[in-house]
């Protein structure tokens, strides 16, 4: 939701170029173009984009789907970090190894995640529901799937966005739930829904923040992505579809924490063992043996609505 007073800048302008060359303060949840340089003056305010659970940069065994110049420019650009927002001890220490910044760290929480605490969380969530045209009573199940490296730089990538088999979905689940997808933003391909399936089966890519649709789901189903931990403050349940975790651990990224034990849900691999984690997740609320508090003990210790304003504090507080 952009606040009233924001201007936006189209991407790659020549407005785009001379606000990054002027602004006192930058913001940035990855990284800005290779090109552009931080002038000593400037503050460059790296929030990121998750808590990491795939490895990356220096950290990772070896690069795939990237260019020769990638571990240079990426390099670079962290290097021009003046603080960096982390949300827990994991993100700092896994953030140091990877991109060996010499930022200094507000381990305070997420500020995209303070919606998930605001006074009108439920009404948001509902808008949200309504825009999606999911009926009042049904069950959200968000299917949030990370991207593949190979691929990346030519004319598409890999994202497992139907990895759930949605004719079966319609036929087990369609008259209580709604299969609701969001394609990454790398996936340019269209979402295939079959006919069977078009009355339970949602493409939600047109929904600009995913923050929003983390609020209205009942259940997250993802592999590797760190929305996982952004839905942890929710408490609600997270299944991990990873039919292809064997080959991503060891031919393509490796992980920081073990994804059978650290994650806060069940990593399934099979078609027949997801639809039994996600009944109970529907029929329950929960998925027996994941102690979602101890995990949000850990992963979200400072969610409570108020990391923006302790970030705008030590950021941009005059005085």
């Amino acid at each position: 939701m952009r606040a009233p007073d924001a201007a936006t800048v189209g991407r790659m302008t020549p407005r785009y170029a001379w606000e990054l060359a002027t602004a006192g303060t930058l913001v940035a949840n990855q990284s800005f173009p290779h090109w552009a340089r931080t002038r000593r003056s400037q503050v460059c305010l790296q929030t990121w984009h998750g808590t990491p659970l795939k490895r990356m940069l220096h950290d990772l065994p070896h690069i795939t789907g990237r260019d020769a110049g990638y571990v240079t420019r990426a390099s670079k650009g962290a290097a021009q970090w003046t603080v960096l927002v982390s949300p827990n001890a994991h993100t700092t220490a896994a953030m140091a190894s990877a991109f060996r910044h010499r930022a200094r760290v507000l381990e305070v929480g997420y500020p995209r995640n303070d919606v998930f605490f605001r006074p009108d969380a439920a009404e948001r969530a509902a808008r949200t529901r309504a825009t999606l045209g999911i009926a009042q009573g049904k069950a959200m199940v968000l299917h949030a799937p990370t991207f593949r490296d190979e691929g990346l730089g030519g004319a598409g990538v890999y994202v497992p966005t139907e990895a759930i088999d949605m004719a079966r979905f319609a036929e087990r689940f369609g008259d209580r739930a709604v299969l609701v997808l969001r394609r990454h933003i790398l996936d340019r391909t269209p979402a295939r829904i079959p006919p069977v399936a078009a009355h339970c089966v949602v493409d939600a890519t047109g929904v600009d923040d995913a923050q929003d649709l983390l609020l209205a789901a009942d259940v997250l189903v993802t592999d590797y992505s760190s929305v996982a931990f952004d839905f942890l403050n929710t408490r609600r349940p997270s299944v991990f579809l990873a039919p292809d975790i064997d080959s991503y651990r060891d031919d393509v990224r490796g992980f920081y924490l073990d994804p059978t034990t650290e994650l806060p849900g069940p990593v399934v691999r099979t078609q027949d063992e997801f639809f039994a984690a996600l009944s109970e997740a529907l029929d329950t609320g929960a998925v027996a043996g994941f102690d979602l508090e101890a995990l949000a003990a850990r992963y979200c210790p400072h969610g409570d609505g108020h990391a923006a304003a302790r970030v705008v504090a030590e950021v941009f507080t005059v005085g």
